[in-house]
Formats: structure tokens, sequence, C-alpha cells
């Protein structure tokens, strides 16, 4: 039996969209296997232990209340983050919660913000809102589907790759197909939904990701994703994208 340790940062000020539903969608695809998850909720003025955690999870949330949380998480959280990352553990940050990770964040008034620096990216602010489905394809083909809704554009530097590139929707700025940011076995993105909820083969491979990090080659059993893939045909027919694409 296998057992993961989960870091759930911030789900005080972070939890909007239901993103919170990605780890019941992580713990439950290990207790259907026979194995077993902990989630651990460290919030504002907490410490982060890097060497207590398999993967760190960090949802979305309104952007006041990122902004509440940019000082602690610079001055408490990011060092502990950039261990983590370098320890190749799994970090999956949705929207505002990826956001943390980057340079700078460009606020409605148009003022800039210093963020972490652990990655290369910057966000500016867009008044044009981007809002609605998002379909897009990882660099291991997986082919996944989500919902977007942010006003920021999104600039990778240039040794940075993106999470995936988009087959419809804007991702990280509409303009060079590029959405979300992965580094090592840290992922960020805008899909929200929650995105494993849609997702499931993309759960498995953060899930395998994490246990092999821990135990070495791991291999996981096989559950009836009938009805999810249903549902994410539904989607990409709407679009007329197939798998194949």
């Amino acid at each position: 039996m296998y057992h993961l340790d989960i870091c759930h940062l911030y789900p005080d000020q972070l939890h909007s969209y239901g993103d919170d539903g990605n780890l019941t969608i992580l713990k439950k695809r290990m207790e259907w296997r026979g194995h077993t998850l902990t989630i651990h909720p460290i919030s504002l003025g907490e410490p982060l232990d890097p060497s207590l955690y398999d993967l760190i999870f960090i949802g979305s949330g309104e952007n006041h209340k990122m902004l509440q949380i940019i000082s602690d998480f610079n001055q408490k959280k990011a060092a502990s983050i950039h261990e983590v990352m370098h320890q190749d553990k799994v970090i999956l940050a949705i929207c505002n919660g990826f956001y943390l990770l980057g340079n700078s964040y460009q606020t409605a008034r148009m003022e800039n913000i210093e963020l972490s620096h652990l990655l290369d990216f910057t966000i500016r602010n867009d008044h044009k809102r981007s809002s609605g489905d998002i379909i897009i394809r990882d660099h291991d083909r997986l082919l996944l589907t989500g919902f977007e809704n942010h006003h920021s554009v999104v600039q990778l530097g240039p040794d940075l790759l993106p999470f995936a590139h988009t087959l419809h929707g804007i991702g990280n700025n509409g303009t060079d197909q590029t959405e979300g940011v992965r580094y090592r076995n840290t992922f960020g993105t805008h899909l929200h939904g929650p995105l494993l909820a849609d997702n499931p083969a993309f759960a498995d491979k953060l899930l395998t990701l994490a246990l092999q990090n821990k135990y070495g080659q791991i291999h996981l059993s096989l559950l009836d994703d009938s009805l999810e893939n249903e549902a994410r045909q539904c989607v990409l027919k709407r679009y007329q994208i197939n798998d194949c694409t």
C-alpha cells in the first residue's frame, strides 16, 4: 500500500471555482486503488516544511485574496516551495495560485507587485476578461478540457516551458497558444472546473509522478473513467476537436 501527504496551501484564501475538488479527486483515486492520502492545510503565518509533503496544491481565489497572501508567500513559503520544486516533488497551482510563482503581477490599478521570482514569468492586467471553455494538449499528448476565467496576460520567460498548448480558448495570452507553466514536476494552469475531475488521466499522471518520486518505479492500476471520458468527448465534439488533432 502506498501513501501520499499533500499540503493544501492557503485553503482559507484560495478556494474559488470548486478547485478544492482537485484534492478530493486525488484522494479518492488513491483510495479506490487501496492506497491512502492525507491532506494537510497550511495557511497564513504557518510554516511549510518541505520534507513533510509529497505534493503541494495551491488553488485559486479572487484577486484581492491573492494580494493578501503575497507577502506571506514571498517571506515564509517561497524558499520551501523552491526546495520542493528542485526535489522533483509535484506542485499543482491553479490560476492566482500559479501566479504566486512568477516575477511580478500587475493589478487592476496598473500597479506592479513583486512576486516570488520562483519561475520566470510575468502577469499583466488585461481589462478584457477571458472566460469560457478551454481545450489544451500537454507535452505528453494528453488532451485536457476545463474552464478559464481571468483577465490577466501571462508572458513566459524564454527558457520556461508552458504546461500545454491551446486548441481552443485563450490560455496565457491568446497569441502564442501557450497555457500555464511547466517546470520539472511543477504545473501551473488557468484550468478550473476542477481540472482533475474533467481529466482523470492527468490526475493519475500527478499521482504517478508523486509516487515515483517517493517510492521509485510504480504502476497504478486502471480505474473505470468511462463517464469522465464521455463528458470530455462532448466538449471536444462541441468545438469539432478530436483526440488526433
